[in-house]
């Protein structure tokens, strides 16, 4: 799936504003200091890596199906 700039964008501002709202609610980022574009990051990295593998699941099941 390949997306345009616009979406590039607003998915960048919106793990971004994830990731600040989780370092205000989670202390332990807080005291160790990892910024808010780290945490949406790996955010969007797990996001992204659970979805690839759901659509390999689900390739794998119609070959047995």
């Amino acid at each position: 799936m390949a997306f345009d700039q616009i979406t590039t964008i607003f998915l960048a501002v919106l793990f971004l504003t994830i990731g600040t709202f989780i370092i205000k609610k989670v202390g332990i980022f807080q005291r160790f200091c990892i910024p808010a574009p780290v945490v949406g990051g790996l955010l969007s990295m797990s996001e992204t890596y659970s979805t690839n593998n759901l659509q390999l699941v689900g390739n794998h099941l119609a070959v047995y199906f």
